[in-house]
C-alpha cells in the first residue's frame, strides 16, 4: 500500500461496506450492536449498521474498505451540538500499522466542525479498544450494564466522551 484514501462511501459502495461490516460482525459480536443474522438478511442496505448513503452520517473507509468509522450528528435541537462514532473497525491484517490512528484522526477533525462532543461506547471487555480512543483524549463518563447480549453472554459498555470546546 502506497497511499491511503479517506473517503465517506456513497450508493456504489453498499455491497462492499456490507461485506466488511458482516466481517466484523462475524468476528467480533460483542463490538457491535449490530447482529449479524439481522444484517445478513434480505432487509435494504440500510439497516442498523446505520448504513445509507442518502443520510447525514459519515461513513468513512480507507483502502478498498479495510477499515471503517460511522459518524453521525444527533438531529434533536437540544442534542445537534452532540455527534456519536461507531462502527470502527479495521481488519485484522491492517492492525497495528496506524491506519486506525489515521482513520480516527480523521473522522475526529470531521466531527470537531460540526458538533461540540463526540460520545461513543466500548465494551468493557476491550481494553485495547478502550486504550486507543484514551489516545484521542476520549473520557469514560459510566458503564452501561449488559449493554449487548450476544448469544446469551451479558457485555457492558464503557461509555466515553471527547470534548472539542
Amino acid at each position: 500500500m502506497n497511499r491511503t484514501e479517506i473517503r465517506q462511501l456513497n450508493a456504489e459502495d453498499a455491497a462492499e461496506y456490507q461485506a466488511v461490516f458482516l466481517g466484523a460482525l462475524q468476528s467480533a459480536p460483542a463490538a457491535f450492536a449490530a447482529d449479524y443474522g439481522e444484517e445478513s438478511g434480505p432487509a435494504p442496505i440500510k439497516s442498523r449498521s446505520g448504513f445509507d448513503a442518502r443520510s447525514s452520517s459519515e461513513h468513512l473507509w480507507t483502502d478498498a474498505c479495510v477499515q471503517i468509522a460511522t459518524f453521525l450528528q444527533q438531529a434533536s435541537p437540544k442534542r445537534r451540538h452532540v455527534g456519536m462514532i461507531w462502527n470502527m473497525y479495521v481488519s485484522e491484517e491492517r492492525r497495528g500499522t496506524g491506519l486506525a490512528d489515521i482513520l480516527f484522526k480523521h473522522v475526529l477533525q470531521a466531527a470537531s466542525q460540526k458538533v461540540d462532543q463526540v460520545e461513543l461506547y466500548v465494551a468493557v471487555e476491550n481494553p485495547r479498544g478502550s486504550k486507543f480512543y484514551r489516545k484521542f483524549g476520549f473520557e469514560s463518563y459510566g458503564v452501561m450494564p449488559r449493554a449487548l447480549r450476544v448469544q446469551g453472554a451479558d457485555f457492558d459498555a464503557l461509555m466515553m466522551v471527547k470534548k472539542f470546546r
